[in-house]
């Protein structure tokens, strides 16, 4: 497994890295409501399956 997706829970650099997106767009996304931001442990942070349900739902297939 990759060490970028070996985490269950990711802060919101890596959140950003891993959907290929600056933090300040993750942070767009959030107050949208597209991207669920959860708390652990009074720690809050992105989880990766809910990082590539978002992927996942959200991708468009281009054409060449």
């Amino acid at each position: 497994m990759d060490a970028i997706c070996s985490a269950i829970r990711v802060g919101k650099e890596r959140a950003a890295e891993m959907l290929g997106i600056g933090p300040r767009k993750l942070d767009m996304l959030v107050a949208e409501g597209r991207v669920p931001k959860c708390k652990i442990d009074g720690s809050a942070g992105f989880l990766v399956a809910d990082l590539e349900k978002f992927a996942n739902d959200n991708r468009v297939f281009i054409k060449n």
